[in-house]
């Protein structure tokens, strides 16, 4: 199903001129590294071609081939285009602009390409992978399956994505496939040093001064078997640091003990908004049920959600209330 899908979206392609890339917003490397690819492909076959997401790319993805043509600014988007394609997007909502989406008209519809095992399969198209390691991944697929000559700027943005969506390939998102894919790309000429510079050796001294703080935070909820903490943005403003700073914590919460069975970072900012980050390594635990009750979704491993409210610790637990 996979391959014929992809050879309806290449026709999709192949039929339109003017098409609007999408990712989700606080886009992290794989979303960055699976649109550049998508753009670069686009721009090579002569399409008019709009990358648009809502938040600015945080800059240590500079490095990546292509992170200035990314449109931020709803003004930029246009009211027809005959094809909209999303990537690395969970759900509609994840784009922060659906509404706007809803109002467009596309000759073509929507194309949906994502790996989250929570998506609902929201496009006209759907090319969901849930066994993939990322939505780069998919990409790679889609470019080999099209016969596209990947250069070594678009293995190096593709190899962010996988990288980043495996926690350097150490989470349950590595497969056969994804290091396969991975030598591939170095084969190719991807810049390891320059992604690893850009995404794990990159922590200044306030940074870790911020995840000291956050993980003095940390309560153990002993019925849930549950690691609990938060961020608040009172903590990014006194160290003069921004929203990427607390990247990375999750998916270090990880790295406790199995009898723990997830945990979870919460994130206050002064907006009235909570986002929650989940992860597991458990096999018997599903922590995509956890985020999709509240209104969230992602893998059965690494999930979050966003609701309003604010944080309080109340009873050696962290609390969200309104």
């Amino acid at each position: 199903m996979y391959d014929e899908n992809i050879k309806k979206f290449f026709d999709l392609v192949e039929n339109s001129q003017k098409i609007l890339l999408l990712t989700h917003r606080n886009p992290d490397g794989d979303a960055i590294g699976s649109i550049l690819s998508m753009q670069k492909l686009l721009i090579t076959l002569n399409k008019d071609v709009l990358s648009f997401c809502v938040d600015a790319f945080p800059e240590n993805f500079n490095y990546l081939h292509g992170v200035n043509l990314i449109k931020n600014s709803l003004d930029k988007i246009e009211n027809e285009y005959d094809l909209i394609v999303t990537l690395d997007c969970g759900d509609l909502y994840m784009t922060k602009i659906e509404e706007k989406i809803k109002t467009l008209k596309s000759k073509f519809g929507l194309v949906n390409i994502d790996h989250h095992f929570t998506n609902p399969g929201f496009g006209d198209l759907n090319i969901v992978m849930n066994e993939a390691s990322s939505t780069a991944e998919i990409v790679y697929l889609i470019l080999k399956k099209i016969g596209y000559e990947i250069n070594s700027d678009i293995a190096t943005n593709l190899l962010t994505g996988i990288i980043t969506d495996t926690g350097n390939f150490t989470n349950n998102a590595t497969t056969k496939q994804s290091i396969e894919i991975a030598s591939k790309l170095l084969e190719i000429g991807a810049n390891f040093k320059e992604i690893l510079k850009a995404n794990v050796y990159n922590k200044t001294i306030s940074v870790l001064k911020l995840w000291g703080i956050v993980l003095k935070r940390i309560v153990y909820n002993t019925e849930l078997q549950m690691v609990e903490t938060a961020v608040f943005e009172s903590d990014l403003k006194s160290l003069d640091l921004d929203n990427e700073a607390s990247e990375g914590i999750s998916n270090y919460l990880n790295n406790l003990s199995s009898d723990i069975k997830f945990s979870i970072l919460l994130k206050d900012n002064e907006s009235g908004k909570i986002k929650g980050s989940l992860r597991t390594t458990r096999d018997d635990v599903d922590v995509s049920q956890i985020a999709l009750a509240f209104g969230g979704g992602g893998h059965r491993k690494a999930s979050g959600f966003e609701v309003d409210g604010r944080l309080e610790l109340k009873n050696g637990m962290w609390k969200i209330v309104g």
